[in-house]
């Protein structure tokens, strides 16, 4: 059989450093760009999509290429890319999102009502205004857009984000990690943690991690990276679908309360038994 690697005694430090470091020349080259941007054209719409397109696939996607390419001789095959999704894996991916969907409104809600100790006081601010700061950015993307805008913002935010991010957090650093070699569940929950850190939102943290984790075990199960690229898209696609209906009058109220102490709690008790069920039954889906 023919060895894929190309450096058989590179160690996992290595890679990891190499890895990183890249990513660093990359994030650098993306706000430098990003910066120029804004300089020329002022903060517009166009531009922060701009902005946020570079960042997926310079930032994310292009480290994860180049490092691949640089440590084995097929680096689509290493990155899970080669491998289709069929068409059960997309459905799991659906019946998952929809089963998960009031459970993880209710984590959300949990961990955005932590309050930090009072000598924390000034953190937390700094900390709930960035994340404010955030989700301002997207519904000043939404606001005032017509359906062929909100399917730009779903292909933008949505499915080159699922992209970028995917190749970088579980078709790189998730495969070094279980390369170390390193237990699956370990390089799974592990490749979560830091998703959801370099994200730098302490108040979406922990669902971020349970996110992040599902799209580790989707990887896993499945063979290939393209299942939880679409899981992520799908995710983001319907924040973006949602916040656009709900500014259109056309929702009552954001999806995203159901499930919690705010709107319908029960919904996440029947939301634990119907994921728990499809992890029970994933076999059906994914072998």
């Amino acid at each position: 059989m023919e060895n894929n690697n190309r450096f058989l005694g590179i160690s996992f430090m290595m890679k990891i450093g190499f890895f990183f470091s890249v990513f660093f020349v990359c994030f650098f080259l993306t706000a430098t760009l990003a910066s120029m941007l804004v300089n020329r054209y002022g903060a517009t719409n166009p531009v922060v999509l701009t902005q946020i397109a570079l960042q997926n696939l310079l930032t994310f996607a292009l480290p994860a290429l180049l490092v691949a390419a640089f440590i084995v001789r097929k680096p689509f095959q290493y990155l899970s890319l080669s491998q289709s999704p069929k068409a059960k894996h997309i459905l799991y991916v659906l019946l998952l999102y929809v089963a998960s969907t009031p459970f993880m409104n209710l984590i959300v809600e949990l961990n955005e009502s932590i309050t930090l100790p009072e000598s924390f006081a000034a953190l937390e601010v700094i900390l709930r205004n960035y994340e404010e700061a955030a989700k301002a950015v997207t519904d000043q993307l939404i606001q005032g857009q017509n359906l062929l805008g909100v399917l730009v913002l779903m292909l933008i935010l949505g499915c080159l984000t699922g992209f970028g991010e995917e190749i970088f957090f579980r078709g790189m650093l998730t495969r070094l990690f279980i390369d170390r070699p390193m237990n699956k569940h370990i390089a799974i929950w592990l490749g979560a943690i830091v998703f959801s850190f370099m994200h730098f939102q302490f108040f979406g943290f922990v669902p971020r991690v349970l996110m992040g984790a599902m799209f580790g075990y989707l990887l896993v199960w499945t063979g290939s990276l393209w299942v939880p690229i679409i899981a992520h898209a799908l995710n983001n696609s319907m924040v973006v679908l949602f916040t656009y209906l709900l500014e259109q009058g056309k929702l009552s109220q954001s999806l995203d309360v159901y499930g919690t102490t705010q709107c319908a709690w029960w919904l996440s008790i029947v939301s634990v038994i119907a994921f728990a069920a499809l992890l029970k039954y994933r076999r059906i889906f994914v072998e």
